[in-house]
């Protein structure tokens, strides 16, 4: 009997030392399956992770083709130091483009500004601009026909005057790049002007003229190009002619003049930098004009101070809008070296324009202008037409 407990109490201990082996032994086996399962799943992530750099990386190339293909369609497969500066904003993740999102603000402005003269054109370049151009000004007088005696006493006839002038301008523009950041640029205008007087009585006068107006000549120097902190920076002269007929080289009140019967000269400073998709310019201008001697004396014109600042928006690759706002100052006109009491004007406007490019040679810029002051002109409307050569 004892003998029997005792075989019973060593198979048991032996029983249960074998299970405890297998369990240990299938712990060990189930911890190195659950680590290889770990480092298998690393490994799968580390490939994903390839994968994806690898798509990024194919899309980047055909992202980088797409916009160089864009841009030598744009420029008629020319040569463009711009493609780099378009190159080097691609980064290397992955993104999707479409040519109608892309937005390549520096290609678009820096056409725009080539068109509008805010750039010197490369070497040998040229770009003729037509353009049209309607202003419309009115005003309304008192005309005193008397005396006064005292601020409040008239002795005379007093009456009312309405004044409309529209004047539209035919010009037609040409400007060449030079050797070492040059530009020449001429003007030609044909200017056809109508006015409108009715008095109290009703009466109403209409004078026109038409004719050549005031050749413009100018010299255009580039002082720097965009870089870091430093804007694109434009320093020009003009030389305005009196080509046109004057105000003064007429006696019969019906003929009026299509040009300002003096020569001046104006100087003027264009900043302009790009951030995309915007882009802002500024520039001030002076402009003197010389003294001639006319049927009523020596009449010296007052010269001209002004400013211009504002931003363009580029839309897309063909279209952008333009906002602007321009003032000037002008002193008193003086007659035999006596300054005239109500010659001092501020003028003040409002510019707002869209640009559009045709194709590769051609675009149409048009500008509204809306006059602030009492000096200013009620409105302007431009549209010009730059077409390009050589570039």
């Amino acid at each position: 009997m004892i003998k029997t407990v005792f075989i019973f109490i060593i198979s048991s201990l032996l029983f249960l030392s074998s299970n405890i082996y297998a369990q240990s032994e299938i712990e060990q086996q189930f911890e190195l399956l659950q680590n290889a399962i770990l480092q298998r799943d690393e490994i799968i992530k580390k490939m994903i992770k390839r994968i994806e750099l690898l798509e990024g990386e194919v899309v980047t190339i055909k992202n980088k083709e797409k916009i160089r293909q864009i841009v030598e369609d744009s420029f008629q497969n020319e040569t463009d130091p711009g493609v780099e500066s378009v190159e080097e904003t691609v980064t290397d993740k992955q993104i999707e483009v479409d040519e109608s999102e892309v937005t390549l603000a520096d290609q678009v402005f820096e056409r725009q500004l080539l068109d509008r003269g805010g750039l010197v054109l490369p070497v040998y370049a040229s770009v003729v601009d037509v353009g049209l151009t309607m202003i419309h000004s009115s005003t309304d007088n008192i005309i005193i026909d008397g005396f006064t005696i005292d601020p409040v006493l008239v002795v005379g006839d007093i009456f009312t005057q309405r004044v409309r002038k529209n004047t539209t301008q035919l010009a037609l523009g040409w400007r060449i790049g030079l050797p070492d950041n040059l530009q020449f640029e001429a003007s030609v205008p044909w200017n056809y002007v109508n006015i409108s007087r009715v008095e109290a009585d009703s009466d109403e006068e209409t004078f026109y003229d038409t004719g050549l107006g005031d050749i413009e000549l100018g010299l255009s120097y580039q002082l720097f190009h965009e870089h870091e902190w430093m804007a694109d920076s434009l320093l020009a002269v003009r030389w305005k002619t009196t080509s046109g007929d004057g105000p003064y080289e007429y006696s019969d009140p019906e003929n009026h003049s299509t040009g300002s019967g003096f020569d001046a000269l104006n100087m003027y400073y264009t900043a302009v930098t790009v951030d995309d998709p915007l882009a802002y310019y500024g520039s001030i201008s002076y402009t003197y004009n010389f003294e001639d001697r006319k049927d009523i004396g020596r009449i010296k014109p007052g010269d001209t101070f002004g400013f211009t600042l504002g931003t363009s928006l580029a839309i897309n690759f063909k279209s952008s809008w333009n906002f602007g706002y321009s003032q000037s100052w002008t002193q008193k006109t003086e007659l035999d070296n006596q300054q005239l009491s109500g010659t001092r004007l501020i003028t003040s406007t409002l510019n707002l324009g869209f640009n559009y490019t045709i194709d590769n040679r051609r675009s149409m810029n048009t500008t509204l202008g809306i006059g602030l002051t009492e000096d200013s002109p009620d409105f302007q409307l431009g549209i010009n037409v730059p077409m390009r050569f050589g570039l």
